[in-house]
């Protein structure tokens, strides 16, 4: 949800939030008094915001846009606490991790307009290193015990990208009434994941994007619809993550791990304005 206004001079601004569903809730074990082991569930859905901020300038020929769009991370976190079983103590457990996450952001897009083609030239700045992890301990040290010995998923210092962007944009006028538009672009999508070189083994690549579209635009006297059609092919880098033994023995026999691909996308936008 959003809301943007028009303020002059070629000045448009906005500002909105994104949301998103988080889950927490209790599970409690215990004996009742007839001895029979029962739990009561409780869970909730609670939502979670993140704001995004926009404005742009136009003048003459050219266009520059900005957009800072806050981290949005939705957690779910689930508690299981036991009691009353006997001489058997079990201590709380948490079933908890993240289960989306899209890094803070912040967009630069410049645009220059000569004859019938656009030109447009943009960067964003993603701040993946303050991913906290997906997963959460199971079980956590009390205050009397930090260093106990209960197992802590292992980090994934992840690190801040900058994804640069590439596109353009040949107008046809197919009528005084209709016009179609030729897109391409090309953007480079960097990887925020180390090397897996331990236990971890989150794969992930450098992706290079082509981009393809094709859109017609009606206007007065003819109904005011748009349908814009689109191709993305992402060619993922190949990528060889060396297994240190000495970290993790399971991978004594496989020393090292390769990954590479290619992803393709389509996708159609129809629109009406009034």
């Amino acid at each position: 949800m959003g809301i943007g206004a028009d303020l002059g001079h070629g000045i448009r601004a906005g500002i909105g939030a994104r949301a998103l569903a988080e889950l927490v809730g209790t599970v409690v074990v215990r004996t009742d008094a007839s001895g029979h082991v029962g739990t009561v569930v409780d869970d909730q859905l609670v939502a979670t915001y993140a704001p995004v901020i926009g404005a742009s300038y136009e003048r003459e020929k050219w266009k520059a846009g900005l957009t800072w769009r806050g981290e949005l991370n939705a957690d779910f976190n689930v508690s299981v606490q036991v009691h009353d079983l006997g001489l058997l103590v079990v201590p709380e457990l948490h079933i908890a991790g993240v289960a989306q996450y899209d890094p803070m952001q912040l967009q630069l897009e410049v645009a220059r307009k000569l004859g019938p083609w656009t030109l447009a030239a943009g960067a964003t700045w993603k701040h993946w290193s303050a991913f906290p992890g997906w997963a959460r301990a199971t079980v956590e040290c009390p205050a009397s015990r930090p260093d106990c010995l209960a197992l802590k998923p292992a980090p994934v210092d992840f690190h801040d990208t900058v994804v640069p962007r590439l596109g353009a944009d040949y107008a046809i006028e197919l009528s005084p009434a209709a016009a179609s538009h030729l897109r391409g672009g090309y953007f480079f999508e960097m990887s925020p994941v180390p090397e897996q070189t331990s236990e971890s083994n989150y794969w992930d690549n450098d992706r290079h994007v082509l981009t393809l579209g094709y859109g017609v635009e009606l206007s007065d006297p003819l109904p005011a619809v748009s349908v814009d059609l689109f191709y993305q092919l992402h060619v993922l880098a190949p990528r060889t993550h060396p297994k240190d033994a000495g970290v993790d023995p399971a991978n004594a026999g496989y020393p090292e791990v390769k990954t590479s691909g290619s992803v393709q996308n389509f996708g159609l936008i129809a629109g009406v304005k009034f």
